[in-house]
């Protein structure tokens, strides 16, 4: 063991401001390399998981270490809305906003500590002090990672679930606002009643056209709230567009287990995640922003609308491809279900018949590379991504990430079977028991409807899918009555439960060599 190593077990270092000096020594990670007593804040993030501290602060923290002088001023507090959310904060800040970044790849892994995070408030605890930080003018931009149901909002109906108790919460005016729009309105009115100009507010959230989602979600909000705050929103806020990838797995007991022993080092907050890294953002920042153009991996870009589609609509969907008929196959963990012959071929023709025909093309990046890259990074056996936080959410990530590639195929009259089918995993997946009699867990803010409308499907004769379409009117919209499209659910949906995942997966996959057509071979993208 070397010596620095034999220093670090000595050590066994809890991660705070005043240990850095020893971290510095040790050369198995890396440490901020600039003075955060000087760093003052300049930016708020609405979400203190996982998925921002592996994206904005990590690229803020890039940027700190290549030219602190012009990014000091730009430092992060994280703000959580969520009663959940108080423990990271105060995580957070016991180690002075520090964490680590566990970066994993198929080559190895390198840990780096990442010191762009001042501070982190959360709202259920600390309400007075966040609204007096958003409301400074020192804030001159506020991104928000709040899931893709925390926008609260339809996008195939263009409107707010003004009805959801949480927004009518927010409405009456509750002691403390459940919402990311609560909260943003509230900061936005004491800063046009104070005449401080508005900061820019950019989602990060995989929505496509996340900004405009945010702006809608925002002043439609406003208009039953205050509709002189909601013309005053829709003149003076920007909301620029972004899509951000980088595959961001739950951290686990032993991830912590495995810092602790390999690093010696105690962190109550740490990040794992991949070493690839994509930010795309729409450059429409009227009060400034960080230098983004200076971290490796970002894009600035007038139109963001293509790099979502391609991110969306390959990644995501076929992560719940992965995530869904996986976990009825038995598998928990997606690098597993990606390194499966059968699922690497339910990949390639999902990608190559359904939706790569209808995306548009992306300047300097060829959709077969992109996918033989996705396979890769999916199949990434260091990172330990479980195909059950794949599958959390159904109710907000299908309609995003799927359904716009069922509609142009039947728009078309493509095929869309490999689209159905995912759907159908889905409706199987919530029915709450898999293959085996195991019990599935089901995290959706719609638990309770989809499990009803699962059963009702897993009960009647046939397994006609069109309950649960036709009862879930937010997630469907109007595909719920389009006869293709339930048939095509209602068919796999029936085998789903007659032959089960894998058989049901092979009857598609083995019908015709559809992705020989694209790939120009019959084994698709290699895994590397």
């Amino acid at each position: 063991m070397d010596s620095a190593r034999t220093e670090g077990h000595r050590l066994n270092i809890h991660l705070r401001e005043v240990k850095l000096p020893a971290l510095r020594d040790y050369g198995e990670l890396s440490v901020p390399s600039y003075d955060r007593s000087r760093i003052s804040v300049g930016w708020a993030h609405i979400g203190c998981g996982a998925f921002h501290r592996a994206h904005q602060a990590y690229a803020l923290d890039t940027l700190l270490k290549r030219n602190f002088e012009e990014h000091r001023g730009w430092g992060l507090c994280d703000i959580d809305i969520m009663p959940s959310g108080a423990p990271i904060c105060e995580a957070l800040n016991e180690q002075s906003g520090l964490y680590s970044l566990l970066e994993k790849d198929a080559g190895g892994e390198h840990l780096r500590i990442i010191g762009s995070v001042v501070q982190a408030l959360s709202t259920t605890r600390e309400l007075a002090p966040t609204l007096s930080l958003l409301v400074s003018p020192n804030i001159k931009l506020i991104t928000l990672t709040i899931t893709e149901g925390g926008y609260y909002y339809d996008s195939a109906a263009s409107q707010l679930l003004a009805d959801h108790p949480d927004i009518q919460s927010d409405l009456a005016g509750g002691s403390h606002p459940r919402t990311a729009l609560g909260l943003l309105a509230e900061a936005l009115k004491q800063r046009r009643a104070l005449n401080i100009a508005c900061p820019t507010l950019l989602s990060c959230d995989n929505l496509r056209e996340n900004g405009r989602v945010l702006r809608n979600a925002l002043i439609a909000f406003c208009e039953l709230k205050d509709p002189a705050l909601a013309t005053y929103v829709q003149e003076k806020v920007a909301f620029p567009n972004c899509m951000v990838d980088r595959i961001t797995p739950r951290v686990t007991d032993t991830d912590r287990r495995h810092i602790a022993d390999r690093y010696s080092l105690k962190d109550s907050a740490p990040v794992v995640c991949e070493s690839f890294f994509q930010w795309v953002i729409e450059d429409n920042f009227p009060l400034g922003r960080p230098a983004f153009e200076n971290v490796p991996g970002v894009i600035l870009t007038r139109d963001v609308t293509p790099y979502e589609d391609m991110k969306l609509r390959l990644l995501n969907a076929g992560h719940s491809q992965l995530g869904y008929l996986g976990h009825l196959a038995g598998y928990s963990l997606i690098d597993e279900v990606a390194r499966d012959t059968d699922f690497r071929q339910l990949l390639t023709q999902f990608w190559s018949r359904e939706v790569i025909p209808f995306l548009t093309p992306v300047s300097g990046i060829s959709f077969p590379e992109y996918c033989d890259t996705l396979i890769e990074r999916f199949a990434n056996p260091n990172l330990g991504d479980q195909t059950l936080r794949i599958c959390l959410d159904g109710s907000s990530k299908i309609p995003v990430f799927l359904l716009p590639s069922v509609r142009a195929g039947l728009r078309s009259g493509a095929s869309i079977d490999f689209g159905a089918l995912c759907v159908a995993a889905w409706i199987r997946f919530c029915s709450g028991v898999g293959e085996n009699g195991e019990v599935i867990p089901l995290e959706d803010p719609l638990s309770a409807r989809l499990r009803e409308l699962a059963l009702t499907v897993k009960n009647n004769p046939g397994n006609d899918a069109t309950p649960f379409l036709q009862g879930l009117p937010v997630v469907f919209g109007e595909l719920a009555t389009a006869s293709t499209f339930i048939d095509a659910v209602s068919h796999w949906t029936r085998l789903l439960y007659a032959r089960g995942a894998r058989k049901t997966l092979r009857s598609l996959i083995q019908r015709r060599d559809w992705a020989g057509e694209f790939w120009g071979d019959k084994t698709g993208p290699a895994l590397g």
